[in-house]
């Protein structure tokens, strides 16, 4: 598992939501710096709070795990509004799922 593509995924479904990583915080029962882990890849979730993310986001957990092309997910402005190392992190995800055989 990629954790940092679930972490971007978990970030997109956020935003979309319009909550702040202190929102989802509260309403999962995780702290935000724990939010703030997972959504740059830093820390492995459990199932219990993958569970807790897509109660919060309205989303399936294949939503979350499935491995498919981040980029074409994210309008135009949601990928200005990325960093430039998130950025990369995302055009290489991009890349390498473009790679298989």
């Amino acid at each position: 598992m990629d954790y940092k593509l679930l972490g971007m995924k978990i970030r997109l479904f956020r935003r979309k939501q319009g909550l702040t990583q202190e929102q989802l915080a509260e309403r999962t029962e995780l702290s935000a710096s724990f939010i703030s882990h997972i959504e740059r890849g830093n820390r492995i979730s459990s199932l219990e709070t993958v569970m807790k993310l897509c109660h919060v986001l309205q989303v399936t957990p294949n939503d979350l795990l499935q491995e498919e092309k981040l980029l074409s997910e994210l309008t135009l402005p949601e990928q200005i509004s990325l960093s430039p190392r998130e950025l990369l992190q995302a055009i290489a995800l991009l890349l390498a799922g473009q790679e298989k055989p």
